[in-house]
């Protein structure tokens, strides 16, 4: 990816990407991954379009009816679980939620899916289509 994007910055870029990996199938925010790193919110968007180019990373949009909204959050997921396993701590829930992401990924049902959280609920997967809704919410017990 360094040559490919000519990134100058190595080390803050392998710090970002650290950072994203260690919050798979959680979600983050753009503004605060910029701030913490000391970089512009463009600069973020485009490391994390070049992870997602080079298929090491898929992230979701927060569902709202708001385009400002739907900028902001992210839920990411890693396409390589060994990536997972080696640079972020095991949850079984949040791993099997990955999982289930990088299938529909693989299936090509991801496109145009959201994410959507309330106050005391979340859904996973959230595709609001033509003539009605179709979500899903996966339980690990």
């Amino acid at each position: 990816m360094v040559g490919r994007y000519k990134l100058r910055d190595v080390i803050k870029f392998k710090e970002f990407a650290n950072s994203i990996v260690k919050y798979y199938s959680s979600e983050i925010s753009i503004r605060k991954i910029s701030y913490s790193l000391g970089f512009s919110t463009a600069t973020v968007e485009e490391w994390l379009s070049y992870l997602q180019e080079s298929y090491l990373v898929y992230p979701i949009k927060r569902y709202s009816r708001s385009p400002k909204q739907i900028n902001g959050q992210r839920k990411i997921y890693v396409v390589d679980p060994g990536i997972v396993n080696y640079l972020a701590q095991f949850s079984y829930g949040v791993l099997m939620e990955n999982v289930v992401a990088i299938h529909l990924l693989r299936k090509n049902q991801l496109e145009g899916v959201y994410y959507l959280r309330g106050e005391d609920y979340e859904v996973d997967f959230f595709d609001e289509k033509e003539g009605g809704v179709n979500s899903s919410i996966f339980c690990f017990v």
